[in-house]
């Protein structure tokens, strides 16, 4: 009934344990007015979880150099091809209108990485049932949805997604607020229901699975709160610590297996991306060093908020350079929301994902 996908300790760190810690955060965060937020909870949760994920995007891709090889058109897709774009909108209908469409996007790419996870867990029990998958799919995306849908209906006053010039691009109705309840309650009680059936009828249960969709709508639900810090605990602790846990183990497994086989094909990007992932700490401390690099310069030039503890602050930007600049910070993120629907499908697309993912289930298998 429990199945890994790596290893029972390091699941349990990947995926339990943010959820833990996000609790353990509740009573010491209780006194931050919402309007405040700690320098330390800004860099422990915002920079060093958050936004540190995002940079694990590149040990899957450019840093890959079979990966680079096939998929470099995507990759230019994905930088100068989004930054365009970007620019465009920041420039011509305000940096709002940017951070706002920015923040639904973060949003969907949120809801969808759950399921995800769910699927290696429903791969590793062999589930394969068409209907099953189509019902794990649309639960767990209600599980972001609802309360999002509830947020545009009036529920969860106070949230907002960045805390910053992102705005609802609607407001629906309050008359819509029962009945999302109601689908709220409805939605996962049927999930949990059918689960239930299935372990009572045919002694089969999914724990793996089962954890994710709760984990996935406990801290959906918890995150929503006007209390921005007990907000990014919750929602970005799940997200960002799983990311990077399954970042770290994909590409750690895929690099043994190629040094192993064919270590005279590799380049020096991937003798660079093979070290990284060669201990927790260096790929933390990559992570980690993109991540406060990228967050000081948000600061530096557009932000304001801690530069000025600890060196001068320089002018703010303003007019055309201060749209383009948000543009080009915005990049990352943008970049690897768009690279992430691509770079986890099992194909030629991606080399060596599959034998990957197959090696550590066998890895899983041969520590029980």
């Amino acid at each position: 009934m429990w199945t890994p996908v790596s290893s029972t300790w390091s699941d349990g760190f990947g995926m339990v344990l943010p959820v833990l810690l996000a609790l353990v955060l509740v009573p010491l965060t209780s006194s931050i007015k919402n309007e405040e937020q700690p320098l330390l909870a800004k860099l422990f949760l915002e920079v060093l979880v958050d936004v540190a994920h995002v940079y694990g995007t590149v040990c899957r891709t450019v840093l890959d150099s079979e990966a680079t090889a096939l998929n470099w058109k995507l990759y230019l897709m994905a930088v100068p091809g989004l930054l365009l774009p970007c620019c465009f909108i920041n420039i011509v209908f305000g940096t709002w209108v940017g951070w706002t469409l920015l923040s639904y996007y973060a949003m969907f790419h949120f809801a969808k990485q759950p399921f995800g996870l769910l699927c290696l867990y429903k791969a590793r029990q062999g589930e394969r049932d068409p209907f099953l998958h189509q019902l794990d799919y649309w639960t767990c995306m209600a599980g972001a949805g609802l309360p999002l849908l509830l947020w545009h209906a009036g529920e969860f006053e106070g949230f907002s997604w960045f805390g910053g010039e992102d705005e609802k691009l609607v407001e629906l109705p309050s008359l819509f607020r029962r009945p999302l309840w109601l689908l709220y309650l409805l939605v996962p009680g049927a999930w949990l229901g059918h689960s239930a059936w299935k372990w009572w009828s045919q002694g089969k249960l999914n724990v793996g699975k089962l954890w994710v969709m709760v984990a996935h709508y406990f801290t959906w639900y918890m995150g929503m709160c006007p209390h921005h810090v007990r907000s990014l605990a919750f929602i970005n602790l799940f997200h960002g610590f799983s990311s990077s846990w399954l970042v770290y183990q994909v590409v750690r497994t895929r690099y043994s297996l190629w040094m192993a086989k064919s270590p005279q094909s590799m380049r020096w990007t991937d003798h660079l991306n093979c070290f990284l992932v060669s201990t927790p700490v260096a790929y933390t401390c990559f992570l980690c060093l993109l991540a406060c690099s990228e967050d000081l310069a948000w600061d530096i030039l557009i932000n304001q908020d801690y530069i000025h503890l600890v060196m001068y602050t320089p002018p703010p930007l303003h007019g055309l350079s201060r749209s383009v600049m948000v543009s080009l910070l915005m990049l990352p993120q943008l970049a690897h929301y768009f690279l992430d629907a691509f770079i986890w499908k099992m194909g030629p697309q991606n080399p060596g994902l599959k034998d990957a993912i197959i090696a550590m289930a066998k890895d899983s298998n041969a520590k029980r």
